[in-house]
């Protein structure tokens, strides 16, 4: 997407940090947690710790209801597209609707949280209609198998 972006004019997009926060976004998953701290705030401070804090400074923001707030929710080009492929990935592309409809079908998910993310959904298809309009896609022209530069 940020290819396209560009060649459409818009940008420039930091490629390089954009992939870097794609793959480290989600470092926290697996790691301790401080007391108090939430995702993606762990992450943000093992990212910061190893000197990486523009890519820090990339994620910090990327859960999901940051959209609904004008401090947190994606600005640059790198935040909107970073926030909207990882609402649009589940192992696999599986897209923004498809994302939702998991979540809000999980058993064991809050009636506060379902509703969120119910509010949130417009926010979050709107970036999607933003990008995709740009770009001239419908996420059915994405392709399923993304190659990755270089290989």
């Amino acid at each position: 997407m940020s290819e396209k972006l560009e060649q459409k004019g818009i940008g420039p997009i930091n490629t390089n940090l954009l992939v870097a926060g794609c793959l480290l976004h989600d470092i926290d998953k697996n790691v301790p947690r401080l007391p108090g701290e939430m995702h993606p705030q762990t992450g943000v401070r093992i990212l910061k710790d190893e000197g990486m804090n523009e890519v820090a400074n990339l994620i910090q923001y990327h859960s999901v209801q940051n959209i609904e707030d004008p401090q947190k929710s994606p600005k640059t080009w790198e935040e909107k597209l970073l926030f909207l492929s990882d609402k649009m990935v589940k192992q696999e592309i599986i897209g923004v609707d498809e994302r939702f409809a998991l979540w809000l079908a999980e058993d064991d998910l809050p009636e506060d949280q379902k509703t969120m993310l119910k509010r949130i959904y417009p926010l979050v298809k709107a970036l999607e209609q933003e990008i995709f309009s740009l770009i001239g896609i419908k996420f059915e022209d994405i392709p399923l198998r993304i190659k990755l530069r270089g290989t």
